[in-house]
């Protein structure tokens, strides 16, 4: 939920900083994958300790008969005591280098989908929530 919330949020703010109403459609192709790596980057700040953490926690499962960590949360906190705040962000630029072009590509390709399913004349609410779920899923 995280995620998606601060992805959507920053396109949104990231597309206001292109155009006045801070809308998708009102954005040319690029201007839409620029904002996408914009998102990317935020994205990437919200992902990083969650993704380190979870990385943690799986790499102890594979010696079982010594936990380190209980749960997430000691996980989180051992390394911040251990290593400070920024223990919890190694590995963000192999996260920035994966959701900066992925995140271009996706705002990208369903921006592109959804203006070609938009008839002419027409607007994207006219496209079927089908046709934009597909869009969103590709």
């Amino acid at each position: 939920a995280a995620e998606n919330a601060t992805l959507f949020s920053s396109f949104g703010r990231g597309a206001s900083l292109f155009c006045a109403s801070g809308k998708a459609e009102d954005l040319s192709l690029p201007q839409v994958a620029c904002v996408g790596i914009l998102s990317g980057i935020a994205v990437s700040c919200v992902l990083t300790p969650v993704e380190f953490i979870k990385c943690r926690m799986q790499v102890q499962a594979l010696d079982a008969t010594r936990p380190q960590y209980r749960s997430p949360l000691a996980c989180a906190l051992g390394v911040v005591k251990s290593e400070g705040i920024q223990g919890l962000f190694r590995g963000h630029t192999a996260t920035l280098a994966r959701e900066m072009p992925g995140n271009a590509a996706w705002f990208g390709c369903y921006e592109l989908f959804v203006r070609v399913l938009t008839p002419e004349g027409g607007s994207r609410d006219d496209v079927s929530p089908i046709m934009t779920a597909v869009g969103g899923a590709m």
